[in-house]
């Protein structure tokens, strides 16, 4: 998923804090079918995984002035439906053994997720100040030491640690206490 995208969804998903059905529709359109598909690898019955995703899609209108998305919206769809197909394999089956559980989803989830958290850290760094991100994609994406960056960007090397020090600081900050282990 590109910047483009990611910025699109965070635009729809304010559009739809505030109400805007547009926006909603946008979200329904993009999503649904491949949630649905999701959804299916497990259950394999197209209209049970129609129904957790259409129920998914009216919480989402219902509840989208307190919504709180941690990750991507994309991931938190995801993470919903996977959760609302738990709880329909308890609801409707007395035992559910691990192996009716696809092991792909497993491994496709954690795919999804380190991609949505990829997305999340590259939302930060997109939110840093022009010239504090730059020096930070210089240190981190072309693994340019500080003096390097120093040389090229005619900088002392104190405001090179300055800017990836405050760069880290306001990742840090950005994705909040869920990631901590990262830094």
């Amino acid at each position: 998923m590109g910047d483009s995208t990611l910025i699109d969804d965070i635009a729809f998903l304010n559009q739809l804090r505030v109400g805007n059905k547009e926006a909603f529709k946008l979200i329904f359109d993009k999503y649904y079918v491949p949630l649905c598909r999701f959804v299916n690898i497990s259950l394999n019955d197209t209209f049970a995984s129609e129904e957790i995703v259409q129920d998914l899609f009216v919480y989402l209108w219902d509840k989208r002035e307190q919504l709180n998305i941690q990750l991507t919206l994309k991931s938190y769809l995801f993470q919903a439906v996977k959760n609302r197909t738990l709880n329909y394999y308890r609801d409707n089956r007395r035992i559910v053994f691990c192996d009716e559980i696809p092991y792909d989803i497993s491994c496709e989830n954690e795919d999804i997720e380190l991609h949505e958290l990829q997305n999340l850290i590259q939302e930060a760094i997109l939110s840093l100040p022009e010239k504090c991100s730059e020096i930070f994609r210089m240190s981190r994406e072309q693994n340019l030491t500080n003096a390097e960056i120093a040389d090229l960007k005619n900088l002392s090397l104190r405001t090179v640690e300055t800017h990836i020090s405050n760069a880290l600081s306001r990742i840090r900050q950005y994705l909040g206490n869920n990631y901590t282990y990262l830094w």
